[in-house]
């Protein structure tokens, strides 16, 4: 276990610059799936699956997940236009302003746009990052999967 080379990095950008490519990745004790696909009627992104699933309860505004912060994009953004902003500052004054939050906020999205950033992302937030193959991936699921059923039951 441990980091990505730089050669595995490579791998894995050119991979997901193919459209139904899929990276599979061993990420603490996550299994994640990275894919290139349609995310949107007219737009191509990388899809992430932590576990083989997709929560949306995982970007609660308020308090998102660790998967969420460990795995998607990250965005700030800004809540009011720079004239609204400034008609603000006169009403509340800066220090007022900046502790209610007018600025930016930051989200959490669904997909990313291009390899690169997807990859530093993960390399940052993870301590241990490393590729696995389809078969792992899919023997790892299934592990995971009866450890879940042995708990419910």
């Amino acid at each position: 276990m441990g980091m990505l080379t730089k050669e595995q990095q490579t791998q894995i950008e050119q991979d997901l610059q193919r459209q139904h490519h899929k990276v599979y990745l061993r990420c603490d004790d996550y299994l994640v799936v990275a894919e290139f696909q349609q995310t949107g009627k007219y737009t191509l992104g990388i899809a992430i699956f932590v576990n083989n699933v997709f929560k949306s309860k995982w970007f609660n505004p308020e308090s998102p997940s660790e998967e969420a912060l460990r795995f998607f994009r990250p965005v700030t953004l800004a809540l009011y236009k720079s004239a609204e902003i400034k008609k603000l500052e006169k009403v509340f004054g800066k220090h007022e302003s900046k502790k209610r939050g007018f600025y930016k906020k930051m989200t959490l999205y669904k997909e990313w746009l291009r390899p690169k950033p997807f990859i530093r992302h993960i390399l940052r937030n993870n301590e241990s990052v490393e590729v696995i193959t389809c078969d792992e991936y899919i023997d790892s699921i299934a592990q995971l999967k009866g450890q879940e059923n042995e708990q419910n039951n």
